[in-house]
């Protein structure tokens, strides 16, 4: 059967490159791959020219191929190698989906940065004069405290501060924090403080008293600094009683809040090939705070953590960049959304299949769970089916034999540690089945219509009518033989919402 497939190349200008002796329209069936997340992984088929004669095409021009005004792959070409099999001559292509190039580049960023350990006393003498660093004690237990060394002399405007430094190239536009002054009889304040600014002083407070702050930079620095400041000349109290204190700082290079979809905006502008039409970008909506890299991360590695957070129901989030027919600069698309079988795109039978494995897999299979937490004083603690009888389950342990695991848990709530081995118990105490299925050249939809298979894509859902009394699958992974027709459908195992609440967990979200 003819593949029925056109293979498209376009210049560096996006004009097609002209193809007069009809070389690239005669182009091999190709093999298409596709996965959930990423999108358009690769397409790979050779064409029949000869290697010695001048061409145009070179990496990494842009290609598409489309089925009808379908387009079924769109990417760049990573390869191309010059093929001498006897008489004939080919050259082979190769060519990456644009989810590669989010490989391709790394950055070093912080979005919300929570650690104290970043607040470090200035390299060189402040602008501001009474800088009395050694008059001052310090203690970063959790918080930023400074207290003045007891008897010492310290004169109107003495003051200690420390000073957070974005890395080169990235700047500050908002911090948050609360504070604690304690004054006593005597005259102190704090100060949020930008030696760069025409009005240094940003926020300050000199009465004894606790509060919040939520500070926007009218102008994006990269470092500031926070100050523990003498109203008057005093003599220190070292007994506790008279400090300054921040604890809960957050210091954001983004003015507005960070979630999963932010991040990923953020990540998508840094690559000029992708469109910035982010219509199909569901954004998880839940708050991620602190977020940042630590050092040098590849772009679809920072994505990937970002939607590995999920929303707040637990749901599996991906990214998939499409092809460009849809957004409205004509770029290739990015978008995101969540994991969803609650309806299918696709609907067949067993006897539509040529193939079709399931395969039930112990290596994840897990009955009896003892989760690991911390006690109200920070001492480990453990909850066992023993205490719960939730945490194991009856009939999983009678039918394949007690599996323990040991669920570490970041808490210090025993009900939220006894609702997380719940929910892994949940996700553990049945084995997970591999399927795999294959089917030739067309595939029924939901309404029973054939559509080409080479149309299938991952992230879409296919349901089998006739196996465990109707099972939807949510497809993970494609890949398409033009020559054969064939179409390979690799589901992904039912996602484990325990990991989402787990990771959520370390942001402060579940207890």
């Amino acid at each position: 059967m003819d593949h029925d497939l056109h293979l498209y190349i376009y210049d560096a200008s996006g004009n097609p490159i002209l193809d007069p002796q009809g070389e690239i329209a005669s182009f091999d069936p190709p093999t298409i791959r596709t996965a959930w997340p990423g999108g358009f992984v690769d397409l790979r088929t050779s064409i029949q020219r000869p290697i010695t004669r001048p061409w145009t095409v070179a990496a990494p021009l842009r290609c598409v191929c489309r089925h009808g005004l379908k387009t079924i792959f769109e990417g760049v070409i990573e390869d191309l190698a010059e093929q001498l099999r006897g008489p004939a001559e080919s050259i082979d292509l190769a060519a990456l989906g644009y989810h590669a190039r989010l490989r391709s580049r790394q950055i070093h960023q912080r979005w919300c940065d929570m650690r104290l350990t970043e607040w470090q006393r200035p390299a060189a003498t402040p602008a501001l004069a009474g800088y009395q660093p050694d008059l001052f004690t310090f203690d970063h237990q959790d918080r930023l405290q400074y207290l003045a060394k007891d008897g010492v002399s310290i004169a109107n405007g003495d003051y200690v501060c420390e000073r957070y430094m974005m890395p080169a190239g990235q700047t500050i536009k908002r911090i948050a924090f609360d504070y604690d002054l304690q004054a006593g009889a005597q005259s102190w304040g704090l100060v949020l403080y930008d030696e760069n600014a025409g009005t240094p002083t940003l926020w300050s407070v000199a009465a004894t008293g606790t509060g919040s702050v939520n500070h926007t930079l009218a102008t994006p620095r990269r470092y500031v600094d926070l100050l523990f400041i003498s109203g008057a000349a005093q003599t220190g109290l070292g007994d506790g009683t008279i400090y300054g204190r921040f604890t809960n700082v957050k210091v954001y290079s983004e003015t507005g809040t960070i979630t999963g979809g932010a991040i990923v905006a953020d990540v998508l502008a840094l690559v000029s090939e992708l469109s910035v039409d982010y219509s199909a970008i569901t954004d998880p909506a839940l708050t991620l705070e602190p977020f940042l890299t630590t050092g040098w991360r590849p772009l679809a590695d920072i994505v990937a953590q970002a939607l590995a957070f999920g929303d707040a129901s637990a749901n599996t989030y991906g990214l998939c960049v499409w092809d460009s027919e849809a957004a409205s600069d004509g770029l290739p698309q990015a978008h995101v959304s969540a994991r969803d079988i609650s309806d299918y795109d696709y609907l067949v039978r067993l006897a539509d299949l040529e193939e079709f494995t399931s395969d039930p897999s112990l290596d994840q299979l897990y009955n009896y769970i003892i989760v690991e937490y911390r006690d109200e004083q920070g001492r480990p603690a453990w909850l066992t089916p023993t205490d719960a009888a939730t945490l194991t389950d009856a009939t999983s342990v009678a039918t394949y034999g007690q599996r323990d695991y040991v669920l570490r848990v970041d808490s210090e709530s025993a009900t939220t540690a006894q609702y997380l081995g719940e929910r892994y118990l949940a996700r553990h105490k049945d084995p997970v089945y591999k399927v795999c299925m294959t089917l030739d050249w067309e595939i029924p939809d939901k309404r029973g219509v054939l559509q080409p298979a080479c149309r299938v894509r991952a992230g879409e859902r296919i349901r089998v009518a006739n196996y465990l009394d109707g099972t939807t699958f949510f497809i993970a992974a494609t890949e398409y033989n033009a020559a054969t027709g064939r179409l390979v459908l690799t589901p992904d195992a039912p996602p484990d919402d325990a990991a989402v609440l787990l990771a959520q967990l370390l942001l402060g979200r579940a207890g």
